[in-house]
């Protein structure tokens, strides 16, 4: 990023956008090293966000999985830009309220 950045006298700005499941170490420290905002995808609580998100190809609840991994994102990102974006449908309309 730097060298792209430095090589056309431009600043970016860049944001990753998540559903966590695949929000790896490696990918926090990368995003963070790199101040890039981030967007985690967060449907509504657990029953909702597995109704509406499962694993693909197994069904599985895939709240369990990515809830860790947001919640790891987050204590991370020592005053950096973080956002939680969820998708709102009939299904969990009253999560707004939280």
């Amino acid at each position: 990023i730097e060298s792209i950045q430095e090589k056309h006298n431009k600043i970016f700005k860049l944001t990753l956008t998540t559903n966590g499941m695949l929000l790896t170490q490696d990918k926090i420290d990368y995003v963070n090293k790199h101040k890039m905002s981030l967007v985690l995808s967060l449907d509504g609580r657990e029953s909702v966000h597995n109704a509406m998100r499962p694993v693909a190809g197994s069904g599985a609840e895939s709240y369990k999985y990515i809830a860790k991994n947001l919640i790891n994102a987050v204590k991370q990102r020592h005053g950096l830009e973080y956002y939680v974006r969820g998708t709102y449908t009939h299904k969990n309309l009253d999560f707004t309220k939280d």
